[in-house]
């Protein structure tokens, strides 16, 4: 009797194991398939955790060895992605994922919804992508994976249970602030038109505006986000070369790069030094991203790249880290990465082609169909494009799309329905420079080292005993300011300024004019100028000067807004020293109920633009600009 070799039992029986784990595979993804189509997020979470618990070949605990896995459903993986191959077999190196399984439906680049019911979503990286030359994202030593992953999936504001608390937590506002811990009685809301509810519903529209643009930069990673994450759990069971995770790394591919949707199309420009920051920002990066928004384009800035036109190659002059751009201090625009191909093949948009969009709200179809357009700033404040609010108004529908976010339990992000929502709209489509101040607001999103250092400084400087409604926030522009652009006085005039300041608010506040009782002890002062922060110590123990200040030790007191005069500064005081103390004196300024700004500096509009977003510690700022002061003594005259 002839024995069956050992060698072929061994394979019947790994076939058979083999055949079982495909069926039981084939379950799990039509079971997730049938979920996903009408669960709630919590549910999905639900059964997320239950399927990883009862797998008995998981080897980590949801939630603790892996805190992704109780988020979403990780969605299933080709396991030939990747490969690398000889020859013409290279071609084929994909990362190639179904995520149709993703927790919610992304809307379109251009701010349309997207139908739910479409195809089954597959990425894959092309191996043109993988091994060009690529304009790549600073990759932060503080950066990681996971935080990049939470910045693309967690957008619309019921794609995560915190609601949209990592998209929103980019911007410079304060943890506590209206911006990033909007609640409110919607019965209120509805019913009321006191000033105070018009203002909730004012900080509501700025945060999805905000989510708006966010979508519109971060929205085309999110199938390819959804892929790296399936490859991350890969690596935990895979240590061979061959890997996909491993391809990604021999092709140098970044936390923060990514090859995005293949139908993406990018606006590249550059960010003028010419200018201070503030001044090169409101007047030509807002309306960069204005068109970007308003074609439905993935907007980047570029400085200091070896490719593209000259305005892109020259050296930023307001950075100073290894890259000289905007990302030695700012998170990028997007982790969409374009090659320096894809630059050079660019088409650069005429003056006469962007007064066209302005006054149309469209691209000729030559420049539409293009996938990257370059611009360069005309030098000035353009006007705001034709239907660019319509655009924000439809990506914010898209982020609460019923189809998106359909809940048998009725809850809505934020407890948002659709007649607070048809108030938000109402905001957006009638506010004057509303778009400005949203698109500002986007710019100004720290990277990690910046904020990590910008909150250190803030922790120090800021009493334990700080009282927010007991401050008043006093900016001083000076300096070059006062050589041509401004009226300037000196520092004696500000301490007399502040305390018919302080009686004025007090006077506001308690109705009360039988007393000269303040309700302010203390002044957050902030300045460029050294001569007005030392102006401070000749006050600080007065009797007829009750008030102790909070200023910035560390603050570089550049003396110039202007970034091409930073370099003549020895030691320490590189320009990204001087941009960290300009965003901390920003940040600075909204800490008290009650500011002081110089309407003459650009800068200074920046900080009153962050406080209408409501972003300061205090729920009901009031901000006065020196030209609308009371005393025509402190009403310095702008001469530009």
């Amino acid at each position: 009797m002839n024995l069956i070799p050992k060698n072929l039992i061994l394979l019947m029986v790994l076939s058979f194991l083999a055949v079982l784990h495909f069926i039981k595979m084939q379950k799990v993804l039509t079971a997730n398939k049938n979920l996903l189509t009408n669960a709630t997020p919590q549910e999905i979470i639900a059964a997320n955790n239950s399927q990883i618990a009862n797998d008995d070949s998981s080897s980590y605990t949801a939630g603790v060895d892996d805190p992704i896995a109780g988020d979403f459903l990780a969605p299933s993986v080709n396991e030939s992605v990747l490969i690398q191959g000889e020859n013409d077999a290279i071609n084929n190196a994909t990362i190639d994922v179904d995520t149709s399984a993703a927790r919610s439906t992304p809307s379109s680049n251009d701010g349309t919804k997207t139908n739910k019911n479409d195809d089954p979503m597959v990425f894959k990286n092309t191996f043109v992508w993988l091994n060009a030359t690529r304009l790549s994202n600073a990759n932060e030593v503080l950066m990681t994976e996971q935080f990049v992953h939470n910045l693309i999936m967690n957008i619309a504001p019921l794609d995560t249970l915190d609601g949209s608390k990592d998209a929103l937590a980019q911007t410079m506002c304060f943890e506590d602030s209206t911006f990033m811990t909007w609640e409110e009685d919607h019965n209120k809301l509805k019913n009321s038109t006191s000033a105070s509810a018009s203002r909730m519903i004012e900080v509501l529209a700025n945060r999805l505006a905000f989510l708006a643009i966010h979508e519109n930069q971060f929205g085309p990673a999110r199938k390819e986000a959804l892929a790296r994450y399936s490859l991350r759990q890969q690596k935990e069971h895979r240590s061979d070369d061959n890997n996909s995770s491993s391809v990604l790394e021999k092709h140098n591919v970044g936390v923060f790069d990514y090859e995005c949707d293949p139908n993406t199309k990018f606006l590249v420009t550059s960010h003028n030094t010419g200018m201070g920051f503030g001044a090169s920002t409101r007047t030509q990066a807002i309306d960069q991203i204005h068109l970007a928004v308003g074609t439905g384009r993935v907007v980047l800035f570029m400085n200091s790249i070896p490719v593209g036109p000259d305005h892109m190659r020259s050296q930023y002059k307001a950075a100073s880290c290894d890259r000289f751009d905007l990302q030695c201090v700012f998170l990028p625009m997007s982790p969409c990465v374009i090659s320096n191909n894809d630059l050079e093949n660019g088409t650069e948009i005429s003056k006469e082609a962007y007064y066209s969009f302005l006054k149309t709200g469209k691209l000729d179809d030559e420049l539409d169909k293009a996938k990257v357009l370059t611009l360069r700033g005309f030098g000035n404040k353009e006007k705001e494009p034709f239907l660019l609010r319509e655009k924000y108004v439809n990506l914010i529908s898209s982020l609460y799309d019923e189809n998106r976010h359909k809940n048998k339990n009725s809850n809505v992000a934020w407890r948002v329905d659709k007649e607070i929502l048809d108030k938000v709209k109402e905001v957006i489509m009638n506010e004057k420079y509303f778009p400005d101040g949203v698109a500002l607001h986007y710019m100004l999103r720290p990277n990690l080292a910046a904020k990590q250092e910008m909150e250190r400084i803030i922790d120090k400087v800021v009493p334990a005993d700080f009282n927010p409604g007991s401050s008043i926030g006093l900016a001083i522009r000076a300096s070059d300011k006062c050589r041509k652009e401004s009226q300037c006085m000196p520092f004696s005039n500000y301490t007399q300024l502040i305390r018919e300041f302080a009686k004025k608010r007090s006077l506001t506040r308690t109705g009360d004019n039988t007393t000269n009782t303040t309700l302010y002890d203390t002044v957050v002062l902030t300045s460029e100028s050294k001569e007005m922060m030392v102006g401070r110590f000749a006050y600080t123990e007065k009797d007829n000067f009750p008030f102790r200040f909070i200023v910035n030790d560390e603050d570089v007191v550049q003396g110039s807004g202007r970034p091409r005069n930073y370099r003549g500064n020895e030691g320490a005081v590189t320009p990204d020293r001087v941009m960290l103390s300009s965003l901390t004196a920003a940040k600075m300024q909204m800490l008290s109920e009650s500011t002081v700004l110089n309407g003459c500096s650009s800068f200074h509009k920046i900080m009153s633009s962050l406080l209408k977003m409501g972003c300061g510690r205090s729920k009901n700022n009031y901000m006065e600009f020196l030209g609308m002061n009371d005393n025509p003594e402190f009403r310095m005259r702008c001469n530009m």
